[in-house]
């Protein structure tokens, strides 16, 4: 899970912890308010109950009891056949009785609540509840600041983390092989310290890549001066089998190159591929073409099996240079020197009979490896030009060595 989806995930529930806190508030402050005026509503009928029961107010307009009521919000209605029924249409909002024998019924409509006073049955008074319940806006002012400052934080929080996304992607790039990509950043946080951090680091990085390929080109360079001064004195070389094995000698040597440049732009992401579709048997071919060795060679060391035509999306070059290397790698480890390629419905085997790997066929995939009879630069080459292509390599062993890539 991100980072951006895990503060989602903890604003939401703060969100929803505020929101069940205020309706809880809400809730109690609306029992309260039912209480009060239950209460109220009580207590005005023991008091209209107890005076009637007395006489100690007369019962009219300008009775003292009247006055009362009126001062209490409460207006009383006249008690006619209309009227009562109008305020029993109402939906019934409480019933009880008071403790002299009373009974006090409170129906309710959009704006104004109805106190229907009986005895014995008789509808001696009715009131209306003149007083409105106010809104609770302290509640809802509370709630609404509350939510614009939760809001204000995720924005604020989220644009904090925004050079992070910037970031993310200008590593992906990096990833991609665009090392002059810069990082560097003005702030002064945390993601300012790790993208100046992470942007030095690039810095030497692209510096060592460039002195490799300064390198290795210069070596490069400096190689074929000798080798084509070789080839034009091979034209004054009078014997045949020593002209050829001089020629096969130099051939080989601007093969290498050519090889080692590739492996150079492969290794520093340079490499643009030349995507295209080809007969396996075909590439097959070029590699065997690569190692150069003669007809009498390849018919001891190498065997090919075509169970099968395959048809591969590739690039010939580079694959026919990593097939080239398993095909080297095979006849050298291979106790009878012989190399077997079988190509099948989808996937391409190279075995020989040699000893199984001692270690970890994993452990093999990097440069220089400390057991390999060669330069420790075959598999390793193999594997970042399968790996770049988009290509499988599975190694089994079944009393012999078995590679296989799968397309």
């Amino acid at each position: 899970m991100s980072l951006y989806h895990k503060i989602r995930i903890t604003f939401l529930v703060a969100f929803l912890f505020i929101s069940a806190f205020f309706g809880l508030f809400l809730f109690i402050h609306n029992n309260t308010d039912e209480h009060n005026m239950q209460k109220r509503y009580m207590q005005t009928a023991r008091f209209v109950f107890v005076n009637l029961h007395h006489n100690t107010y007369a019962f009219n307009k300008d009775s003292s009891l009247i006055g009362i009521l009126e001062e209490n919000n409460f207006k009383l209605l006249p008690n006619t056949p209309s009227i009562i029924s109008n305020i029993k249409s109402l939906p019934l909002l409480s019933s009880r009785k008071t403790p002299s024998d009373g009974k006090i019924e409170i129906y309710q409509n959009k704006d104004n609540n109805y106190l229907v006073f009986s005895n014995d049955n008789m509808i001696v008074m009715i009131l209306k509840d003149m007083s409105t319940r106010a809104f609770p806006w302290e509640i809802f002012f509370g709630y609404i600041v509350s939510l614009v400052f939760l809001i204000s934080l995720y924005f604020w929080l989220i644009g904090s983390l925004k050079p992070l996304k910037t970031l993310q992607m200008q590593i992906q790039q990096v990833a991609n092989g665009n090392l002059s990509i810069s990082t560097h950043s003005k702030s002064t946080d945390e993601i300012g310290e790790v993208a100046n951090a992470f942007d030095f680091a690039l810095r030497k990085v692209e510096n060592l890549i460039n002195s490799r390929q300064l390198f290795l080109r210069t070596i490069m360079h400096e190689l074929k001066t000798p080798i084509a001064k070789g080839v034009i004195l091979t034209e004054f070389v009078e014997n045949a089998d020593l002209k050829k094995g001089y020629e096969s000698v130099f051939e080989r040597l601007e093969l290498l190159i050519e090889e080692f440049s590739k492996i150079e732009q492969i290794l520093s992401s340079n490499y643009k591929l030349k995507i295209a579709t080809y007969n396996m048997i075909d590439i097959v071919d070029q590699a065997i073409e690569l190692m150069i060795l003669n007809e009498e060679d390849i018919q001891k060391h190498i065997k090919i099996v075509q169970n099968s035509k395959l048809i591969v999306h590739s690039d010939f070059d580079l694959l026919g240079l990593a097939i080239k290397n398993l095909i080297s790698n095979a006849i050298s480890y291979s106790e009878s020197g012989v190399s077997t390629i079988r190509i099948e419905n989808n996937s391409l085997i190279i075995e020989n009979d040699g000893k199984q790997f001692t270690q970890n066929i994993e452990s093999y995939f990097v440069p220089f490896h400390a057991s390999s009879n060669g330069s420790g630069l075959g598999l390793y080459i193999v594997k970042n030009i399968l790996d770049l292509l988009g290509h499988k390599l599975k190694y089994v062993y079944k009393d012999k060595n078995i590679f296989i890539i799968e397309f």
